[in-house]
């Protein structure tokens, strides 16, 4: 593991002349904007291909001009991109439904359209002959499935920023007025959570979604696959 590289956030660093700028004008300027929160993160570099973000404090940023400029561009391909998704994630929830040891997570029926950022799966090890999570991704990617990863290694209350005192900030966040009973995230504990980011969560990129029927029949075939070998995943 190796710690310590810095980094921010494409956006984080405001102009120098933005408090002469009303929004208005700024908005006038700006192509797209959008505002996030942990603009400042620390890289982790977890085992040789995996790299998690640990999120140390927090602020808000602008999306510049010229990400405004790619973005506008990118979202001209978002209807086709978003019905792929759609359709292959259907497709692929269909499908391990008939898979024992991998649960598809239900989705809220008030929910219209999903973006399909990340497709959820929870992994059981007891049915891969108590397989860890770990060794199960690695028979997967050595069946050429390499979109499939474990997701953030840490949940949101864990973070450091959680964690610290004001969340990071030199003075209380704008709104502990109207919660003066902030949370000490240091003395909670969410179990399910935990299980989710330590030993049950998969994560199916979106760029996998975008592939052909195919290849979602492909993830299926390798996790029936490894589970009828799940006895050589412990030597």
């Amino acid at each position: 593991m190796r710690g310590g590289l810095d980094c921010a956030r494409p956006g984080a660093q405001l102009h120098a002349d933005h408090d002469r700028r009303s929004q208005q004008e700024l908005s006038h300027r700006a192509l797209l904007r959008t505002f996030g929160y942990a603009i400042h993160c620390r890289a982790l570099t977890i085992g040789a291909n995996n790299v998690d973000f640990h999120h140390v404090t927090v602020g808000h940023a602008l999306v510049v001009e010229l990400h405004g400029a790619i973005l506008r561009v990118q979202l001209r391909r978002y209807p086709e991109q978003l019905a792929r998704r759609q359709a292959n994630a259907a497709y692929l929830e269909q499908a391990l439904s008939e898979v024992s040891g991998i649960t598809t997570l239900r989705q809220d029926a008030r929910v219209t359209s999903n973006a399909y950022h990340v497709l959820f799966l929870q992994y059981h090890a007891d049915v891969f002959g108590g397989a860890a999570r770990e060794r199960f991704l690695a028979a997967m990617h050595a069946e050429g499935i390499n979109g499939i990863h474990s997701g953030y290694s840490l949940p949101v209350y864990r973070q450091p920023v959680m964690r610290a005192q004001n969340f990071g900030l030199t003075t209380p966040p704008l709104f502990s007025g109207a919660y003066p009973q902030i949370p000490d995230y240091n003395r909670v504990a969410w179990p399910a959570t935990d299980r989710a980011c330590d030993t049950e969560a998969l994560w199916v990129r979106q760029n996998m979604l975008l592939g052909e029927r195919q290849d979602m029949d492909d993830i299926v075939a390798a996790i029936v696959k490894i589970q009828s070998h799940c006895d050589e995943l412990q030597e």
